[in-house]
């Protein structure tokens, strides 16, 4: 480097410098402009290592547990730590936020170490072992390759003291054992523990001095492996927050769980393990969350008329719904009607049972006591019901319903109430009632007797789902036909797939994505759907599992898919031809990008089947484990076809394993 290219260096480095300090005083100044609260709640913010997704609910809650939210009179403390997130990330110390996340940029982060120096400390894979002689409140701990493979023990400054208010575990690929060892066999000396976040190969045993932690608020056991809770959990009478998400092995709470009694937000979403609650929850009063409520058969279990104290927001699912007693459907409506008006994500679940004539009256009884109007309500998902027809409740929430998803109503025939029962919007339409108005995805999966997703005729009912964007049917054999939905874009069919349903799906203009897994067609697209099929708006096709399949379009049908950019066709054991000649299979084809095929070991394609896919416009080609591709007597022009179009996309955008194994098989011959 030149002694002038050297001065320039070292001006670029100085003015680097300078820039690099006035923004760092331009933060400072930012931070010290936050009203104290503000710059309470960021600095807390120091504990999460960098570049971390941060969740909106678990910090506001840690929030909570520090004291660091000021109450607000007539307003809860949850709603003023979301205020408190709005005005950070207003004011730009968060960044990448959505509705439920966010992260700091690493200057923002260096500034909340800065500001936390001495209270709060990382140690990880890029964190020294160094720690101040200050006070250490908050600690959290990465575990990386060092620390997987030694014993570890905390600095000697943490081990001594009295004052730690945060322990968080931050889960890494790796093993974490001996470092929970440490932490847990310490746990009893830090009384002033307020948050405790572990890591998911927490075992029952490790939690056994848990109950020590009286002063706790914040305890985070998500996806551990526990089976039970320690009853001393009970103790906890400070508690706050508990989060159990995804403690698939849990089996059951401590008998006495209704002593937390200032526990407000209990997360239970996928313990699938989970027999039934204690008796007692409705004493929790202060309960703001409970995703999860399973009834039990016993005195000392869960009723459902349990529910009737609590004030629960947003998500509740409703498991073992059979074992509701008389006493509990009585109280049914009075529950929802006077405290249920914030949940907006409710799921009902009947334990699956042999299909019985008492069952189906057990079932209908419960789909009327379940007759409440929940006007915040914005997806609804129910199991196993038996009954004929589906809940009042379905009905009652349809004027309000973005999403809707019914899983083995084996019984219902259509999903409209009888007596039409249904919350519907009048003044949508002029010339009669618009149900499902705000509806965008409907999901049913095995109900068997579902004939129809219109509406019946004897229900006044003009227009039904005008803003249902995307439809799942999985095995519903007796669907034939589905309505006009101009809305409609993603349609997803598996199993039983009929010749009317198939013909009306062409006439759905607006549809964009089509998904079929069907099993019992041998030719897709036949003469009996009629011989001109139109897909004018399909953009994306993918054909999945059909076994029996042997031939997309029949001889003589037409169908054209304009405006198709990508034809997906996979594990068709029998597919022997995409259609028939230009002339008389797949048509217009003028579009299409990207070709994918694969596991379909009777496939052969002609030349001719090549020219109606338009290969001129084709920007990537996948074929794989078609073994009989190049079987038929054009073999030669279709690998002359294949090394042109290599040669055009690019190794990148083509593979065909077929063509690579015959190039192979030509240089050994040769040698």
């Amino acid at each position: 480097m030149s002694l002038s290219s050297s001065k320039v260096y070292g001006r670029d480095k100085e003015k680097k410098e300078i820039s690099d300090e006035n923004e760092w005083c331009r933060i400072r100044l930012s931070y010290y402009d936050l009203p104290y609260h503000l710059r309470r709640c960021f600095a807390y913010c120091s504990i999460f290592p960098k570049n971390t997704k941060i969740e909106k609910k678990n910090l506001i809650q840690m929030w909570m547990a520090h004291d660091l939210i000021p109450t607000t009179e007539n307003q809860e403390l949850e709603d003023s730590g979301n205020t408190i997130w709005n005005e950070l990330c207003w004011r730009s110390f968060f960044q990448d936020q959505t509705e439920t996340t966010c992260k700091m940029h690493d200057l923002m982060h260096d500034l909340a170490q800065y500001v936390m120096e001495g209270e709060s400390h990382i140690i990880g894979a890029k964190s020294s072992s160094y720690v101040s002689e200050l006070e250490i409140r908050h600690i959290t701990v990465m575990v990386n390759k060092k620390m997987e493979k030694a014993p570890f023990r905390y600095p000697d400054k943490i081990g001594c003291d009295k004052s730690l208010q945060s322990i968080i575990l931050y889960h890494t690929n790796f093993h974490s054992l001996n470092v929970l060892h440490e932490i847990f066999s310490d746990l009893k000396k830090y009384l002033s523990l307020r948050v405790l976040q572990v890591d998911p190969n927490v075992a029952n045993i490790a939690l056994r001095y848990v109950g020590y932690l009286k002063h706790l608020r914040y305890l985070d056991l998500s996806f551990s492996r526990i089976a039970t809770l320690p009853d001393n959990i009970c103790d906890l009478l400070n508690l706050q927050t508990l989060n159990l998400t995804w403690c698939s092995n849990l089996k059951s709470l401590p008998r006495n769980t209704k002593d937390l009694i200032n526990l407000r937000h209990f997360y239970l979403e996928g313990c699938n393990e989970l027999q039934y609650m204690p008796r007692g929850m409705g004493q929790l009063k202060r309960l703001k969350t409970l995703n999860l409520f399973v009834i039990g058969n016993e005195m000392d279990h869960c009723q459902l008329d349990e529910l009737k104290e609590l004030d629960i927001k947003g998500s509740l699912g409703i498991m073992n719904l059979e074992r509701v007693n008389d006493t509990s459907i009585a109280k049914w409506g009075i529950i929802f009607a006077v405290k249920r008006l914030n949940i907006n994500r409710l799921e009902l679940k009947w334990t699956y049972e042999r299909d019985t004539y008492e069952m189906k009256k057990r079932h209908e009884e419960m789909g009327e006591a379940l007759d409440v109007p929940t006007t915040s309500l914005k997806a609804l998902r129910i199991w196993n019901y038996k009954g004929v027809n589906v809940p009042k409740l379905v009905g009652k929430s349809a004027g309000s319903l973005t999403h809707l998803e019914l899983f083995s109503l084996g019984n219902v025939k259509h999903i409209f109430p009888i007596n039409n029962n249904m919350n519907t919007d009048d003044s949508s339409d002029d010339n009669g009632m618009v149900v499902f108005p705000l509806l965008e995805r409907l999901e049913i999966r095995h109900m068997r007797n579902m004939t129809e997703l219109d509406s019946p005729n004897c229900c006044s009912i003009t227009k039904a789902f005008p803003n249902l964007c995307e439809i799942e049917i999985f095995y519903c054999p007796k669907l034939h036909t589905l309505p006009h939905f101009e809305s409609l874009k993603i349609l997803t069919i598996e199993g039983y797939c009929s010749d009317e349903l198939l013909y009306s799906i062409s006439n759905l203009s607006g549809l964009t994505h089509l998904n079929l897994h069907t099993s019992n067609r041998i030719v897709l697209f036949n003469e009996a759907q009629g011989r001109r099929l139109t897909f004018q708006s399909l953009r994306h096709m993918k054909i999945m599992w059909p076994f029996m399949l042997s031939c997309l379009v029949d001889e003589g049908v037409v169908m054209q898919l304009p405006s198709l950019q990508t034809l997906r066709i996979s594990d068709c054991k029998e597919l022997v031809s995409l259609g028939g000649k230009p002339s008389r299979g797949v048509m217009n084809l003028n579009s299409l990008t990207n070709l994918h095929i694969e596991d379909c070991p009777e496939l052969t394609i002609s030349v001719d089947e090549f020219g109606s896919l338009n290969i001129d416009s084709l920007q990537s080609l996948y074929i794989r484990n078609c073994p009989k591709l190049l079987f038929s007597e054009e073999a030669d022009d279709v690998i002359a076809l294949l090394r042109s179009l290599r040669a055009r996309l690019g190794h990148r955008n083509f593979h065909v394993d077929i063509l690579l194994q015959e190039e192979e098989e030509g240089i050994a011959e040769k040698v």
